[in-house]
């Protein structure tokens, strides 16, 4: 089976796939990262350092054998694969969601600078995980200033734990979350767990944002949020996710924070393409898009897992040049 396409220029990490699909959505929610397709079957994972590469096991040989639910832990192996990820508590929140788990915390084990812990995917391989110490933030890259933006209606702020409650009511409401693409919450502690992913995307070597949307005359009330994230400075390209309550929907309100996002998006992060994946079933998902000029490219098959089965979703895409206003944008 070859195993090595051509982009794999820095250090890399082949792993071989029984279900390439529900391994690439495992790890893209607990590394917090977008796959991309380089070659039939070969699907690339870009992590600070490393190129983690997933190839499907050829359909003669999969036929052979089965992965059982929950796996067994192929923990006898010679190698084991250290991941980098911004938060350990984060990665352990949303592990079991995925199909995968990780170590409680009092199996942690301490290395340098680091604290690391083990974890397994979907199909039994295990790996470590190594995330910087909280109690050496001065060793740990300094994110960013969190980027606040405002509408006439909406303040677009940083969500913080103090939202947590309110992210597992919508993350945590099976109805609303049916096309998101990931488990419903299950707990407070799993929502105070993705307040840590948002946080940790501004750790990044290329940062993501996560905005929560809020009114303007009530900051307290989290209606939903919206971000950018997956971004490839060389491709100057990212991937756009959002989410609304109910109660906020058919407003007008996520088209106008998107809109926002947007022009800080093609400034501040030079892109010159933002994509996004919808389940063809979300129509008031895709309206949104259509009315934001937003152009469907293609139906990726079977793509995502999520409710125990797989999933088509459609491709989107926004380019630079056909956003109102892109010849007025700079980084001025």
């Amino acid at each position: 089976m070859n195993a090595t396409p051509a982009l794999l220029a820095r250090p890399g990490l082949v792993i071989f796939a029984h279900d390439l699909p529900r391994l690439a959505s495992f790890y893209a929610g607990l590394l917090d990262t977008v796959p991309e397709e380089v070659a039939p079957g070969h699907l690339h994972l870009s992590l600070p350092g490393l190129d983690l590469t997933l190839v499907a096991i050829p359909a003669h040989i999969a036929e052979t054998f089965e992965i059982s639910r929950p796996p067994a832990l192929r923990d006898e192996t010679a190698l084991k694969p250290m991941l980098p990820v911004p938060s350990l508590a984060a990665a352990r929140a949303v592990a079991p969601g995925l199909g995968g788990g990780v170590d409680p915390a009092d199996r942690e084990w301490r290395a340098g600078t680091v604290m690391q812990v083990n974890g397994h995917d979907p199909e039994g391989n295990v790996f470590g995980l190594t995330a910087a110490l909280d109690m050496a933030p001065a060793l740990q890259r300094p994110a960013p200033a969190f980027p606040t933006l405002s509408t006439s209606r909406l303040h677009l702020r940083e969500i913080t734990q103090a939202d947590a409650p309110a992210l597992l009511a919508l993350h945590g409401d099976a109805a609303l979350m049916r096309w998101y693409g990931s488990e419903p919450l299950a707990s407070l502690a799993a929502a105070q767990g993705l307040v840590r992913v948002f946080d940790g995307w501004r750790q990044q070597a290329n940062p993501g944002v996560r905005w929560g949307l809020v009114r303007t005359e009530d900051e307290a009330t989290l209606l939903g949020t919206c971000g950018l994230f997956g971004w490839n400075r060389t491709w100057r390209k990212c991937t756009l996710g959002y989410e609304l309550a109910a109660a906020a929907q058919g407003q007008g309100l996520m088209r106008e924070a998107l809109a926002v996002a947007l022009d800080w998006g093609f400034v501040a992060m030079d892109l010159n393409r933002v994509e996004a994946l919808v389940h063809p079933d979300n129509s008031p998902s895709i309206a949104v898009l259509q009315r934001l000029g937003f152009v469907q490219e293609g139906r990726l098959r079977q793509v995502a897992r999520f409710g125990g089965q797989q999933h088509d979703m459609l491709q989107w895409a926004l380019l630079r040049e056909d956003w109102p206003g892109a010849s007025g944008l700079s980084q001025a």
